[in-house]
């Protein structure tokens, strides 16, 4: 993973703690690892007025061509 990020202009950030409002936070009280991707925060964020044009489109991209790599990579 380390290796296929730069090439996405993405970087990783790795932790133990693993909790956060997210699906994630289940399997890390069983204490199975996850992958949490994330494009940013803005000031609308998870609010009502958090709407489609504050997407980001091309980190969506970027990070979704990155978990291909890295699903072939791992396979």
């Amino acid at each position: 993973m380390d290796r296929v990020l730069p090439t996405h202009g993405l970087a990783s950030r790795y932790g133990l703690s693993g909790n956060a409002p997210t699906d994630n936070t289940s399997y890390n009280k069983k204490r199975i690892p996850v992958l949490f991707w994330f494009t940013g925060f803005h000031p609308d964020y998870h609010k009502t007025g958090d709407d489609l044009e504050k997407l980001n489109f091309d980190g969506m991209e970027r990070i979704a061509r990155a978990v291909k790599e890295v699903v072939l990579e791992v396979a």
